[in-house]
């Protein structure tokens, strides 16, 4: 592919530099140190499917910047690594547009960035899922839930590529109106639960959550609901590493701090079970 080969030169050595609250001054060097705790990396859909503890998956939240997130799948694929990248469709941020489409008219106008974007990273090895938020994105479009998600799906497998997961974004929406977006979901923890359902009322909207079944839109997993104990991320342009099963046992960076990795990679060691790190592109920038 022509643009993999352009984007090959331009990107081909280049590193990432985190520096928000706290620091990471290489992404390669982050990425040595995960592959250090001699555990065999997957995509989250493997790690779904699978009863591993000496596992570790890279996560991508895929907010703002796809080339950010390009050059993070350049690097990985180069490392010999796979990740993946859940991608966000506009209605967030107080803007209908991003660099995944435009809401126009109801209905979502993907831009050529997304698909070629999508086409290189799986070209890559790497998983496309969705960053689900479409109980905002349906109450702008003013279409339903269930049919838009089933839409975006059949769009990705127009173009070769199997959406098998979502990631819940975090919106400010969501928070407003007491909910988490995963919960649109009925069997999203594997089991066919109905009381997963409640009602959320949104301005003279009741919107029901808990009533897709994942299932029954071609989907296997949310990745908050994937078999893990470590979590490291970087939300916020912070640094954190916990566990699930030992709360004390948690590294936090803030207020401009400088990430040991060599720490990281001790507390993360110190798990018997698998490690999923997190990352938003935007907070990395390219570097050498």
């Amino acid at each position: 592919m022509r643009l993999i080969d352009q984007l090959v030169r331009r990107y081909g050595q280049v590193d990432l530099v985190m520096h928000g609250k706290a620091t990471i001054t290489s992404y390669r060097s982050f990425l040595e140190h995960l592959m250090a705790l001699s555990r065999i990396n997957l995509t989250m859909y493997d790690l779904s499917r699978c009863k591993r503890d000496d596992v570790f998956c890279l996560r991508h939240d895929v907010d703002h910047s796809l080339e950010q997130a390009l050059i993070m799948g350049f690097i990985e694929a180069e490392m010999g690594l796979v990740s993946s990248f859940y991608l966000l469709p506009p209605g967030d941020y107080d803007t209908t547009t991003n660099y995944y489409g435009q809401l126009v008219n109801g209905r979502i106008e993907h831009s050529d960035r997304l698909v070629e974007g999508c086409q290189i990273l799986s070209h890559l090895g790497h998983e496309i899922g969705l960053h689900t938020d479409f109980v905002q994105l349906s109450v702008l479009a003013g279409r339903d839930m269930r049919e838009m998600l089933g839409g975006e799906i059949e769009f990705f497998r127009s173009l070769g590529i199997s959406v098998r997961g979502t990631a819940s974004h975090g919106s400010t929406f969501a928070r407003r109106h007491g909910f988490t977006n995963y919960e649109i979901f009925s069997d999203r923890e594997g089991k066919a639960e109905t009381k997963n359902t409640r009602t959320v009322r949104i301005g003279e909207k009741a919107i029901e959550l808990g009533t897709i079944a994942m299932s029954e839109v071609g989907l296997a997993y949310e990745a908050y609901h994937t078999p893990y104990d470590v979590y490291v991320s970087d939300v916020g342009s912070g640094f954190s590493l916990s566990s699930r099963s030992d709360r004390e046992n948690t590294y936090t960076v803030q207020d401009h701090s400088a990430v040991s990795l060599e720490e990281m990679a001790r507390r993360a060691a110190l798990s018997q079970s698998a490690v999923v790190c997190l990352t938003h592109p935007e907070w990395w920038r390219a570097g050498r």
